[in-house]
């Protein structure tokens, strides 16, 4: 495969997985039964490390139109907040 091509797949999966990481936060926010809470824990880290494996495969290829810093993403949103607050 064409590396234009492969960088493609590659920025359309990242931006797909960005979207759906966004709206699994959302639904996050937006949930108050303990069970489900768990549930959406369970797909946004799922999701997380798809987003980083795709990440990470685009950085081997040296794509780097979807990095976080270019694409203002925060891929460890709870990470860096924790940090923030010591």
């Amino acid at each position: 495969m064409k590396k234009k091509q492969r960088g493609a797949q590659l920025a359309q999966k990242l931006s797909t997985l960005k979207n759906e990481l966004n709206m699994a936060y959302g639904e996050f926010d937006r949930e108050s039964n303990h069970d489900m809470i768990d549930a959406r824990i369970y797909d946004i880290n799922s999701l997380k490390a798809q987003y980083a494996h795709y990440l990470a495969l685009a950085r081997n290829e040296g794509i780097t139109a979807h990095s976080r810093v270019r694409d203002g993403f925060d891929l460890f949103p709870a990470a860096e907040h924790k940090e923030s607050r010591r």
